[in-house]
């Protein structure tokens, strides 16, 4: 199976400030609304978004904004040790990359989902998730989310 993630919803081209910025779930704690993104916000972004696909849920499904921004603030992040690639979210979600080539190094050096494509620039900032990752090696929830996805971005 062969996933493409793209999101340029909201990007920044060629140091144009984003015309949007993450909703609570996707965005990453202690940062000013003001504050210019960076690919550190991406990353979290990246994080969140790879949770979502592998849960089937948004992180904190039955928290508010309010709570979920809180909850970030003081370092709380859903569980993530049951997941195949929980690791590099946990990673995502703290900071620990650089940049999507990072991310991309350690979907290369563990078990489970491999990327086969990084597209895009990997040190700049896009405002949504500005990169494509290729994932292959099909899990049987992971397939039925990513189903679940796309049925509702089509009824959107």
């Amino acid at each position: 199976m062969d996933v493409v993630l793209i999101d340029f919803a909201g990007s920044s081209l060629d140091g144009s400030p984003p015309s949007m910025v993450a909703e609570s779930r996707f965005y990453r704690p202690r940062r000013r609304w003001k504050d210019a993104m960076t690919v550190q916000d991406d990353l979290f972004a990246l994080g969140s978004t790879l949770y979502e696909l592998f849960k089937g849920e948004m992180p904190y499904p039955n928290r508010t904004d309010d709570e979920v921004a809180q909850l970030y603030h003081v370092g709380s992040f859903p569980a993530v040790h049951q997941i195949p690639i929980g690791r590099i979210i946990a990673k995502c979600w703290s900071g620990g990359y650089g940049n999507a080539t990072d991310v991309l190094d350690d979907f290369r050096l563990q078990d489970g989902p491999q990327p086969v494509a990084l597209a895009g620039s990997t040190d700049s900032v896009f405002g949504g998730l500005g990169l494509v990752v290729s994932l292959y090696h099909a899990l049987g929830s992971w397939f039925r989310v990513a189903a679940s996805i796309i049925r509702n971005l089509r009824s959107w």
